[in-house]
């Protein structure tokens, strides 16, 4: 068995993104990750101290973050449209939601001035088999 060279290793972390919030000077961190989604993030470890020896590490992880503990984003609003132009945003909706893997889209629809909530049941179905035609699974749809 080889015996170490003397001298007490010294730790120093860094990111490509994320943020260490634990741990920076030992030999595990703990990152942050609540504001990336989908994104390579390289901690790179140098040790030092060790004799003559310096030596450094990289390690890349991509982070897949499904929103746990993060609010919801704002998509999109609009009023009363034609349906050419509701579209036109449902397609924007639908490709946002495919470049995201995990993440789930709601839609809130109420009836306005003048509105009935027949019209937002049927505007409601129109939306939802429309984005199931771009290719979207409806987890479900509650109408309120």
């Amino acid at each position: 068995m080889t015996a170490l060279p003397p001298g007490k290793p010294e730790f120093k972390w860094s990111l490509s993104a994320g943020k260490i919030i634990d741990g920076q000077g030992t030999s595990t961190i703990t990152v942050n990750t609540d504001d990336l989604f989908f994104v390579p993030v390289i901690a790179t470890l140098q040790v030092a101290g060790i004799g003559d020896c310096s030596t450094s590490s990289t390690c890349t992880t991509e982070v897949i973050n499904c929103g746990l503990g993060l609010g919801a984003v704002k998509f999109d609003e609009y009023g009363a449209l034609s349906f050419e132009d509701e579209k036109a945003r449902l397609e924007n909706f639908a490709i946002q939601l495919k470049n995201q893997p995990g993440t789930q889209g709601h839609i809130i629809a109420y009836d306005g001035q003048g509105g009935t909530s027949e019209d937002i049941e049927t505007r409601l179905m129109r939306t939802k088999n429309y984005l199931v035609d771009e290719g979207l699974e409806p987890v479900g749809l509650t109408i309120r």
